[in-house]
């Protein structure tokens, strides 16, 4: 069924950037998640987004080729991923739809009240919460904010007995913050069982 399903949906857009990517453990969205994401950029007319983590521009391409309205700022802070991202926008990001900010996401100030529609977390995963504080303002009133990564390699939730001190104090952060985005009174929160997990948060108020 997985298979089927697959073969179903759009084939890759960007096959050089999915294989770089899988050649150089260079971590990209799940393709489930980005297909789901992809879905959401038409609940608005003219799409705004933020991306809280660039890596090779994988998404932002995506983003921006499923929608021609879509215009995407994307926030980077690893100079080596920066250099490859501004290559492959220079390539193919023909509209010039997606705007790269080479700042970390936690020490840019350059974002508006009230500016995008959906905000794309998938950066380090133990600033989650903070970067989901930092930037909600900057969400229109029902807008998105969509987190990918929220089981951590399929950990959360498991038994992690034999399991590093360090990647145990990883997975009790992404789990702390998955319990604060299920009780946040300002969002709706959806936690959905696609590729690495992924929490899609409505700004209800």
């Amino acid at each position: 069924m997985d298979d089927y399903i697959a073969n179903l949906n759009q084939e890759e857009l960007f096959p050089d950037l999915y294989d770089f990517a899988m050649q150089n453990k260079v971590p990209i969205i799940n393709r489930d998640s980005l297909n789901l994401i992809k879905t959401y950029l038409f609940l608005f007319p003219k799409p705004r987004v933020l991306e809280i983590g660039t890596a090779i521009g994988y998404s932002s391409l995506h983003f921006a080729k499923e929608n021609p309205f879509c215009r995407i700022d994307t926030l980077e802070r690893d100079a080596g991923m920066i250099e490859i991202a501004k290559r492959n926008f220079q390539k193919y990001d023909i509209n010039r739809q997606i705007n790269l900010i080479p700042r970390d996401a936690l020490e840019w100030d350059g974002w508006e009240k009230n500016k995008y529609h959906i905000i794309f977390i998938d950066g380090a995963k133990a600033q989650y919460r903070k970067f989901f504080a930092k930037y909600q303002e900057a969400l229109v009133e029902g807008g998105l904010i969509i987190t990918d990564n929220i089981g951590f390699h399929n950990l959360v939730g498991n038994d992690l007995t034999e399991t590093p001190k360090r990647i145990k104090n990883m997975v009790a952060k992404v789990e702390n913050y998955n319990q604060w985005l299920k009780n946040n009174p300002q969002f709706t929160t959806m936690f959905l069982p696609i590729g690495d997990g992924l929490a899609v948060s409505w700004k209800v108020r």
